[in-house]
């Protein structure tokens, strides 16, 4: 392919250097051999790599690649939308990921043209334009009146057993044979991304289809859409979607303008509509669009229980984790060696499997009743369900199994005793007892690494992707703190340090230690694991973060799962910095949020609901010590504020559904206001009881200056006997910063010496 004089368009790019490479169609972005003509693009940022392909579906059974001079529009359109960095209204794409969402809205736009009748770009009009800015209020498949097509097709296919034939893959490794989706959707002439939406129409008439005529389908499938009828009315498109699908096509049209000369005859759309028909993207969006409901808040209390249980996860139960790892390992191994030299791997892996879920069962027995514990671990590589197993071998006869198997009984006597054969009295004996939990694999490579990342994403307000993006040694010390090396991916586009607390330095190392055996010089990721029945495990976000709340035991939400998102865990830093520190600013706020105005950041923090809702937790807490302090459970408690909160609560009327509204109501009235030291709840910044606090000096209770033992004899102090220990508070306090607590941390390192 013959290069391009780009000199006409040098106000266009930043670097003149680079046109030359621009013009022969290479630039810094593509990745080994991808070059300009290739009908699959891999292209790079500074977070990974992106596939584009050209060879799609575009109509019923044709390609974009079957047309020349189309597919060189889409690729060129691509390219300088790329490339283009001084107009941000015909280029502005800055990583590999908008320039593969630039490309699918392209190739959407090309395949809703197809269906009208036009095929080529040249033959846009004004009646087209006007059909197509009606319509993108409709999502994408009503658009391409997909869903009639199918029906269509699928009847079709129905009537004619040798067609349906065609359409059968048999995997033989799994034994299925499941329907082809890839050529369905070129038989339609539409992504198989598409045919897949969830929750949408196509889904119910292909899962229906598919059970109908004996095709495999996946359990999760199966249960949700199985049997389901397809919704009479679309919902129209977000404004999100719709602003950023007209953005793109938008960048199409005057690109057509402005390198008119670029680009095939054919192909170039007579006048820019947009700017004819005074179009504007984020306008139409807000007109036709359906508003996006701002993601529903977690409620706090759970949320405060989640973190609860994440925390605990990183500072209590890694260690322990992560040491029982190389230990059963090696027992594993000792169990393998055990079946000799001629039995078949499988049954050595079986015989081993089964030692494993006895021998782990005895492990970590110290964390029983700890909060969310890994205890017990049921298994090696394998979860084990209790039910399942106790319907076949109930508790009490395992129990008697065992005691019998102390007497020096034989299986075959023991079965006897029991009324059951010898081989289920050896299963008694050697599956041990029936408990329900997750296995070691689980624990180390799906919970515990969620743990960290629920960590990482409250404590430091990053999204998704740039949490999911961390490599090893992101996370480093300096003279004021641990810092976090991300990419700002939204914004800035480039890797920034942001300060972090020693809790998410934590998880950080925790992550480093389970990715250790896999991580090489190609790849320093922290979401690749080494997988304990051998090869890797790549660490998918979805549905994790539910997996980790049912097992640590956090409520759902009356039966459904939470909708977690990246933006809950932003706005809830945001507001907690806002609402919780007295120095708390919006500036500094903005900047770490990495937001371009103060509007965005202000949006975060004007939640209604959140004051409220922060201040009734604060309020539940005093409550729930008030209780204690009452119902003489006050081995935990102590201080002169043990018998205010107990008289408090005592005073209220016996138990009733109204009662603890009507403390929380009380404790609001009162105004207590409740801080956290070393030696345990302090009440001092209450202003009804600020006077008698020991620490009292210029009008200004001193908590940040307090150390275990400052505290002792304080009117305002609800003593906690055990205390918060030097390291819980140093994992989010610097002692430095505090001459009395860097004392007593001094103190206790010497004690501990």
């Amino acid at each position: 392919m013959s290069v391009i004089s780009l000199n006409a368009y040098r106000s266009y790019f930043d670097d003149e250097r680079g046109l030359s490479d621009l013009g022969s169609y290479y630039a810094s972005w593509f990745v080994g051999v991808s070059r300009f003509p290739d009908n699959q693009w891999v292209v790079e940022d500074k977070t990974g790599q992106q596939i584009i392909r050209f060879d799609v579906a575009v109509a019923p059974n044709e390609l974009l690649t079957d047309n020349e001079d189309l597919c060189y529009a889409v690729k060129l359109s691509a390219y300088l939308a790329r490339a283009i960095t001084h107009d941000r209204k015909t280029g502005g794409l800055l990583s590999g990921a908008s320039q593969y969402n630039y490309v699918n809205n392209i190739i959407n736009h090309v395949r809703w043209l197809r269906l009208q009748g036009v095929n080529h770009l040249s033959s846009v009009n004004d009646g087209v334009f006007a059909f197509f800015r009606d319509s993108i209020a409709n999502p994408l498949y009503v658009r391409l009146n997909l869903e009639d097509r199918l029906r269509e097709k699928l009847d079709e296919l129905q009537g004619i057993p040798a067609c349906l034939e065609q359409y059968k893959v048999f995997r033989s490794r799994v034994g299925h044979v499941e329907f082809n989706n890839n050529k369905l959707s070129e038989a339609l002439g539409v992504s198989d991304r598409l045919l897949g939406s969830a929750g949408s129409p196509m889904v119910v008439m292909l899962t229906n289809f598919r059970q109908h005529n004996g095709f495999y389908i996946k359990n999760s499938i199966k249960d949700r859409y199985a049997g389901g009828s397809v919704k009479e009315t679309a919902e129209t498109s977000s404004q999100d979607s719709i602003r950023k699908e007209l953005t793109s096509i938008s960048k199409l049209y005057r690109q057509c303008q402005i390198f008119k000369d670029l680009f095939p005859v054919s192909q170039r759309i007579p006048e820019d509509y947009f700017q004819k028909n005074n179009i504007n993207p984020q306008k139409i969006s807000k007109n036709m669009g359906r508003a996006g409901e701002r993601t529903r808040d977690i409620p706090q209390p759970i949320f405060f229980e989640l973190m609860d249980r994440a925390i605990r996860w990183v500072v209590d139960y890694a260690e322990p984790l992560l040491e029982l790892d190389s230990q059963a390992l090696a027992q594993y191994e000792e169990y393998v060696s055990q079946v000799g030299r001629g039995g078949k791997e499988v049954h050595k892996v079986h015989y081993a499997s089964k030692k494993m879920r006895f021998w782990l069962s005895k492990q970590l027995e110290w964390l029983d009743g700890h909060p969310g514990s890994p205890y017990p671990i049921s298994g090696f590589t394998k979860d084990t369900s209790a039910k399942k197993f106790e319907s076949v071998l109930p508790a009490e006869q395992i129990q008697n199994g065992h005691a019998l198997r102390a007497q020096g009984l034989t299986y075959q006597e023991i079965g006897e005793r029991l009324g059951v054969s010898k081989a289920t009295a050896h299963n008694l004996i050697t599956k041990g007892v029936a408990v329900s939990g997750a296995s070691l694999n689980k624990c180390l490579y799906h919970l515990l690494p969620t743990a960290c990342l629920l960590v990482i994403y409250c404590f430091t307000a990053r999204r998704q992707f740039e949490v999911e993006s961390l490599q090893a040694g992101c996370c480093v010390d300096t003279p004021n703190g641990p810092v976090i090396r991300m990419y700002s991916a939204k914004v800035y586009q480039e890797h920034e340090y942001f300060p972090v607390t020693k809790l998410v330095a934590k998880a950080v190392r925790v992550l480093e230690a389970l990715t250790e055996p896999v991580r090489n010089g190609e790849s320093q990721s922290l979401l690749t694991f080494p997988a304990l029945g051998g090869g890797e495990i790549n660490y998918w976000s979805s549905g994790k973060v539910n997996e980790f709340a049912e097992y640590v035991g956090v409520p759902d939400n009356e039966g459904t799962p939470w909708q977690f998102s990246e933006h809950q865990f932003r706005r809830f830093f945001a507001m907690m910095f806002f609402y919780k520190f007295e120095s708390g600013d919006l500036a500094t706020l903005s900047w770490h949020l990495r937001h371009t105005d103060f509007e965005m950041t202000a949006k975060y923090i004007t939640d209604k609901d959140f004051r409220r809702a922060f201040e009734e937790i604060k309020a539940e807490r005093i409550v729930s010590f008030a209780q204690s302090a009452a119902n003489a459970r006050t081995e935990a408690l102590c201080g002169n504020m043990q018998k205010e909160l107990g008289d408090f609560f005592s005073s209220f009327d016996a138990v009733s559904e109204s009662r603890a509204e009507k403390m929380i109501g009380k404790v609001e009235e009162i105004g207590y206001i409740l801080n956290f030291v070393p030696d345990g709840a302090c009440f001092g910044q209450t202003p009804t009881l600020l006077e008698r606090s020991k620490c009292l000096m210029d009008d200004a209770v001193q908590t940040s200056s307090a150390c275990r033992g400052s505290c002792v004899g304080c009117p305002n102090l609800l003593g906690f006997e055990t205390g918060i220990s030097a390291e819980d508070v140093g994992l989010v306090l610097d002692p430095a910063s505090s001459p009395m607590l860097k004392a007593f941390a001094d103190r206790q390192g010497a004690h501990n010496v």
